[in-house]
């Protein structure tokens, strides 16, 4: 699948995801809000996140529960569909000073 323009929202909210998730290793929920609040001014509620990762499973997003104190933590293993690679540099121009806010 190639997508030449990203410009509908609501068809690229997985990959926007996913390149966070992909990104990083084992984000919970309230990293992944924030991650898309500062990079995206995109306001989704951890309920709609979650519910996009659940959607997108077979694409590759992974969900781990932590046996000890029931947290959960999601991965990204797929493809991320082929984007333009200045979008790509652009979304790692944004995340990078937002990496050092990731808390434990």
């Amino acid at each position: 699948m190639r997508i030449d323009r990203l410009r509908s929202s609501k068809k690229i909210d997985w990959i926007r995801i996913a390149f966070i998730c992909s990104e990083h290793e084992g984000l919970s929920l309230e990293q992944i809000e924030f991650f898309l609040s500062e990079m995206f001014k995109w306001s989704k509620t951890r309920r709609e996140i979650s519910a996009i990762t659940k959607a997108y499973q077979k694409k590759g997003f992974r969900i781990e529960t932590s046996s000890s104190d029931k947290k959960k933590s999601y991965f990204f293993e797929g493809e991320i569909v082929e984007i333009h690679p200045r979008t790509v540099d652009r979304w790692r121009i944004k995340l990078e000073p937002l990496k050092g806010f990731i808390i434990e």
